[in-house]
């Protein structure tokens, strides 16, 4: 139940949000938005906080930034770390996302999901990027302690997996 209402957010989010930005006194399309975020809080609250969120508090405590913001330069990376390491994840977000599939699991499934993340954050003015903010490496190195996970067994692989994406993006 959780993955239909999860592919149903991210349609609702991928075709209104720009939506929103350009038009930001329509209700129709801020509905569909509240409604998108009413889903994701169920299918967050049914699952559990998400890696992208968890990673995004630092940057949000630390630096300031708007938490969506923060959530959203995460997500490229964030969303290739996570599909590879539940394939079977590839094709629900595929669904929600519009990305058309051959073999689910295949890394080229992968490719295409990120990509057209990266596509979606650029139309809504969202760079992959930390404008002029520098991140320096005892930062990132923080960031990547203070990321709260329950992925126990992963332990460090996920830490330094965290601390190369903020790298990444600092790169950016």
């Amino acid at each position: 139940m959780t993955d239909i209402m999860a592919v149903e957010s991210i349609r609702l989010v991928v075709s209104h949000l720009n939506r929103v930005l350009e038009e930001p006194q329509n209700m129709t399309f801020r509905k569909k938005l509240s409604y998108a975020s009413l889903l994701a809080g169920i299918v967050i609250g049914q699952t559990d906080l998400g890696l992208v969120h968890r990673m995004g508090y630092p940057l949000t405590l630390e630096m300031g930034m708007a938490h969506g913001k923060a959530n959203g330069l995460l997500l490229p990376w964030v969303c290739e770390f996570i599909l590879n390491k539940a394939r079977h994840k590839s094709a629900t977000i595929a669904e929600g996302l519009e990305v058309e599939i051959e073999e689910p699991k295949d890394q080229k499934v992968i490719e295409k999901i990120v990509q057209k993340i990266q596509v979606f954050l650029s139309q809504i003015g969202l760079e992959s990027g930390i404008e002029s903010r520098d991140l320096i490496e005892e930062k990132i190195h923080l960031f990547s302690e203070r990321t709260p996970t329950d992925f126990e067994s992963e332990g460090n692989f996920l830490q330094e997996t965290i601390r190369e994406n903020m790298e990444n993006i600092a790169l950016l």
